[in-house]
């Protein structure tokens, strides 16, 4: 089984990244999963999170892709997300999803899907397809940075993908943590302090 776990690492906090790297790197030899950073943009008229979508052609012969947040939290017994995830060709893995009366403007779609760590089967890799360039996500987007969530939500609806969570009960802030980061010295300041708490508890 080929599987890979990316991380988007651009212009982020690199007193996190220090902390966190060096986890997400220790799990994917855990699971023994090729550990690949993105340090380049592929999309510089995007937001960054977009650059996850650079796994659509960067994974195309895995049979596993992962994508983590660079400020999640992996501890060492952390478990295998793979297993949570049917190998049927019809569901992606997510850590949350959501849905609210008029989600994305009233666009059709019935569930977004959080993109801080997702599991993709290789039969279920064009939900991971950029948007085609007449597709204007302005008009459903609140924020820049929720393209990619509603890119891997409109490709989900248009496929037809199921959703398979990935948090066993009690895992959260046990197994793993997403530090969530706000901007401003005294969050990071904060955040480092929770990250060491967290993985050497």
């Amino acid at each position: 089984m080929k599987s890979e776990l990316f991380v988007v690492d651009i212009d982020y906090y690199k007193e996190i990244t220090a902390i966190s790297l060096p986890a997400l790197e220790a799990y994917a030899n855990k699971i023994g999963a090729k550990f690949t950073r993105i340090t380049e943009r592929k999309f510089p008229n995007m937001h960054v999170a977009y650059e996850k979508l650079q796994m659509y052609e960067l994974g195309k012969d895995n049979d596993w892709n992962l994508s983590f947040d660079a400020d999640i939290l992996l501890h060492n017994d952390m478990y295998n997300v793979i297993n949570l995830v049917p190998n049927d060709g019809n569901h992606v893995g997510c850590w949350e999803a959501f849905s609210w009366p008029n989600l994305y403007n009233g666009r059709g779609i019935d569930a977004g899907i959080a993109s801080n760590f997702i599991v993709i089967p290789k039969a279920c890799m064009e939900i991971c397809k950029p948007l085609d360039p007449s597709e204007d996500f302005t008009r459903y987007c609140e924020r820049p940075g929720y393209v990619i969530e509603y890119c891997l939500a409109l490709n989900r609806q248009r496929l037809g993908y199921k959703l398979a969570g990935m948090e066993l009960p009690g895992a959260r802030d046990k197994a793993f943590k997403h530090l969530n980061i706000t901007t401003g010295e005294v969050g990071i300041k904060k955040a480092v302090q929770e990250a060491k708490q967290f993985l050497n508890t």
